[in-house]
């Protein structure tokens, strides 16, 4: 590989107009300019070479320092998945996005991205419905549940204290029953082991209860025996349905919705899958489909492309996403394809271990509020600085953090803590890096 120095290139004086007046807002060279944009723009032609996690940061296109522990909000996009979106546009541009070469692309892309997300959770391609997010994939499973069965409001709901709050506003609103609460948070608090939450759940089930709702990694992190909670359930009673919110799950844990035996697994495509907001997808058990197709039910969608061609009529309406299906192929080719996803999920897991023995090596400021227990941990951690109490200050010092060390992560409310989502492209030096300015902030706040 060489560098060839380009000396002339013919412009159109008014974009040149426009290149110069950009660079210069943002102190950067044209020739600078023009090496980024020509790098994110021919990325997905560019050879991969070998895959090396050790290489991960070549794969993005951040600042220099910068370091994302914010995978749980929003997932970096990768170079590549940016410039396979630019390259779709430009494509659009070119041909009219409604001409037969761009429409057979896309259906071609809709294809790919129902099959990767199927092999993603386990499950068929059909199996996977389509939607915007997370949220609104698992509102499409209570609409499913509405149709198919018969719920009265003395009927109960099984889910937890650790639900994302757009969860607790859907459960409300869509079931309409009674909903008995799992006291995760307390047991979270005090360090717990996988049996005691198998244990609440097995003794939280009654005769009344006929969903599930439980998140495979809740939001405050760790996460959940989801095999072995259902299991249980399906054991007190098999006619209840099991939906579990998969948000944090896609991308760094092994998922199989037929070994889970869960009835719905709602998933999103912007986290630890790397792609851009937007797509969401449904895997509905194929029995619960053929019963809505048998019985002539119209499926609870707008979109004819929600569901498989498999299971379209002329009545649903629609236009295919077609950026975040894009870019979410893109993600899925470079996670599971070239690195591998078994040895991204190694990679996760790994560092996850190694942040919480630096957590418990501080103890005496720091103190864990996500599980330490080794079956219950993921990439998603949230720790508490024993000095800070209050929502406002773990916001301060989130802006602290991102402000001064260029360090992204996030603060929580319930409890008041702070989270960081660890995800295959931060390496330990991020971690201690992290953790040098983090007893810097803490140093300060006990001294005060």
């Amino acid at each position: 590989m060489y560098e060839k120095k380009v000396t002339s290139i013919r412009i159109n004086p008014k974009i040149w107009k426009e290149i110069k007046k950009y660079t210069i807002d943002r102190g950067m060279s044209v020739s600078k300019f023009v090496e980024e944009f020509l790098t994110i723009f021919l990325s997905p032609q560019l050879e991969k070479g070998e895959p090396s996690l050790s290489a991960r940061r070549s794969d993005f296109f951040w600042e220099k320092d910068l370091i994302d522990f914010n995978t749980g909000l929003l997932g970096s996009n990768p170079t590549r998945v940016i410039g396979k979106v630019i390259e779709y546009l430009y494509d659009v541009g070119k041909y009219a996005p409604s001409s037969q070469k761009m429409c057979e692309r896309l259906n071609k892309e809709e294809d790919n991205c129902r099959q990767n997300l199927a092999s993603a959770l386990g499950a068929e391609a059909d199996e996977i419905l389509f939607e915007t997010n997370t949220t609104k994939s698992l509102r499409l499973a209570f609409n499913i549940i509405k149709i198919l069965t018969k719920l009265s409001t003395k009927d109960t709901l099984l889910t937890t204290d650790l639900e994302h709050n757009s969860t607790n506003r859907l459960l409300r609103m869509e079931s309409g029953m009674n909903v008995n609460k799992v006291p995760l948070l307390p047991l979270f608090s005090k360090g717990c082991e996988k049996d005691e939450i198998i244990e609440l759940f097995s003794s939280a089930m009654n005769s009344r209860t006929r969903i599930l709702f439980i998140s495979h990694i809740p939001y405050l992190g760790g996460k959940l025996p989801v095999d072995e909670i259902v299991k249980v359930v399906k054991e007190c009673n098999n006619d209840v349905l099991c939906v579990i919110d998969g948000a944090h799950a896609l991308g760094q844990v092994c998922i199989n919705v037929k070994r889970v035996g869960c009835d719905f697994y709602g998933v999103g495509a912007h986290k630890f899958c790397l792609g851009i907001p937007s797509l969401g997808s449904l895997y509905v058990n194929m029995k619960y489909l053929n019963e809505l197709s048998s019985n002539g039910e119209r499926f609870p969608i707008f979109d004819s492309y929600a569901v498989s061609k498999k299971f379209r009529t002329d009545e649903e309406l629609g236009t295919i996403n077609a950026i975040p299906i894009i870019a979410f192929n893109e993600a899925y080719d470079l996670l599971f394809r070239y690195y591998g996803i078994d040895k991204v999920q190694q990679r996760i897991a790994s560092l996850a271990r190694y942040f919480i023995e630096c957590t418990l090596k501080n103890e005496k400021t720091l103190t864990m509020v996500s599980p330490s227990s080794p079956d219950l941990v993921s990439g998603v951690i949230s720790i508490a600085i024993r000095n800070i109490h209050s929502y406002d200050e773990y916001e301060g010092l989130v802006e602290w953090l991102e402000n001064k060390h260029r360090i992204i992560c996030k603060a929580l409310k319930k409890p008041p803590c702070i989270r960081v989502c660890l995800h295959f492209f931060v390496d330990e030096n991020d971690i201690n890096r992290f953790f040098e300015v983090l007893h810097e902030k803490a140093a300060k706040e006990f001294s005060a």
